[in-house]
């Protein structure tokens, strides 16, 4: 009698994916995957009479949606792992746009809480053909330093990788035919030249003086400084004027030395 091939099939929550021999009496033996991502194998016999249709989680678990091939964001859902969230929700491996694999649960895909690897590709829409100066953007070319690079063309025609950072506070408005000397991101040692020159504080600076914060816990303030990649804590102190005072010395021996190394050395 010819095998009725049951690949493809579904009875219950029981996907049946492949055949596994036969049981020694000689009934078919299939395995089959359960909507919860479990896999059994199974008497074609059982399957046909329907006395058994998922892998005995029974009303324990919820339906789980075949992904496979959905695109979320950036991302595409390769196939389900055997791993689960602890409350039991399929993990899937997924591939990014930016070629990268990784998994993350079904969950978070259908909520669309994920939608790269953490590359951030999805901004890509939002950049590609924006302009900063005479810069068009026309590709993201991955991370450096953990900070996204995009390739742009100048009106000139020449193209250039630009960190993110240097076309928003636009230092880099050109591949460099147009550069203006002032303007342009120069990195010495890990030193972002052009910030510690502008010296520029954040937005949501409180204390007037960049480096200084309020410490909520302590209720003291507390100076510190970012050089060559690394932070140093410069003391906490009940006085803001002392805190001050602190940052000021901190930038002379730290920022002024190296500024006017690098003037020094520009210039010979």
């Amino acid at each position: 009698m010819r095998l009725c091939d049951l690949t493809g099939q579904r009875f219950g929550k029981l996907l049946v994916t492949g055949r596994e021999g036969a049981t020694p009496s000689g009934y078919a033996l299939w395995r089959c995957r359960c909507d919860c991502g479990n896999e059994i194998v199974v008497e074609s016999r059982r399957l046909r009479r329907g006395s058994i249709k998922d892998c005995g989680c029974g009303g324990k678990c919820q339906m789980r949606r075949d992904l496979t091939g959905r695109v979320f964001g950036q991302v595409t859902a390769l196939e389900p792992t055997t791993h689960r969230t602890e409350d039991g929700d399929v993990i899937w491996k997924c591939r990014c746009g930016c070629g990268k694999e990784f998994e993350t649960s079904s969950r978070k895909l259908l909520r669309g809480s994920v939608k790269d690897c953490g590359c951030k590709l999805n901004l890509t829409p939002k950049w590609i053909g924006r302009r900063f100066g005479d810069l068009t953007v026309v590709a993201f070319e991955g991370k450096k330093d953990h900070r996204n690079m995009w390739r742009c063309r100048c009106d000139c025609g020449n193209e250039v990788v630009v960190r993110e950072i240097c076309l928003k506070n636009g230092h880099t408005t050109s591949c460099g035919c147009k550069v203006d000397p002032s303007r342009y991101c120069h990195f010495v040692d890990g030193t972002f030249v052009e910030a510690i020159q502008a010296r520029t504080m954040l937005k949501n600076n409180t204390s007037g003086v960049r480096g200084v914060y309020l410490n909520q816990r302590t209720q003291r303030w507390v100076a510190r400084i970012g050089f060559r990649g690394k932070t140093y804590y410069l003391g906490s102190f009940e006085n803001l004027e002392d805190a001050k005072r602190a940052r000021k010395s901190g930038e002379e021996m730290t920022f002024d030395a190296f500024l006017q190394r690098y003037r020094e050395e520009g210039s010979g």
